[in-house]
């Protein structure tokens, strides 16, 4: 694309002949065609960002309907260690969780602490193999 100065496009007056058009143009190239227009060039470009920001916003809303459900799972199974009223057992253990019409896998992890009257609990929420969230607390006995 060839960029011309403005005092190229206009057209010059010849003495006593009057108004003429500059050598190498014609009439029909005074004006831009429609593919070298930068106006289809920057409605392109913006009509891109704003769906790449719809996208973005949904992927976004996606995600934190996801985290929401990993955390009621997550906070369910801890309730659940609290209510047995003893020191939870060490060790791994993985369960399902459906919410929402969701399968979520909530992986329970038990571990001892420095304190023997202690227990640190992690629960690591997965859907569908992908991590969501994890919390972690410490339970102690009753």
């Amino acid at each position: 694309m060839v960029l011309l100065q403005i005092g190229q496009l206009m057209a010059r007056p010849a003495p006593r002949q009057g108004w003429r058009i500059p050598s190498g143009m014609t009439a029909s190239s005074h004006a831009p065609s429609p593919a070298q227009s930068p106006s289809v060039g920057i409605t392109a470009v913006a009509l891109m960002a704003g769906l790449q920001a719809t996208g973005s916003l949904s992927r976004n809303a996606e995600r934190q309907t996801v985290s929401m459900l990993g955390q009621m799972c997550a906070e369910n199974e801890l309730i659940a260690l609290r209510l047995r009223r003893q020191l939870p057992d060490t060790g791994n253990r993985s369960v399902e969780c459906t919410q929402a019409g969701r399968l979520l896998q909530v992986e329970v992890s038990v571990r001892p602490t420095p304190n023997p009257n202690f227990r640190r609990v992690d629960a690591r929420v997965l859907s569908q193999g992908e991590y969501v969230l994890k919390l972690s607390t410490v339970m102690g006995r009753h």
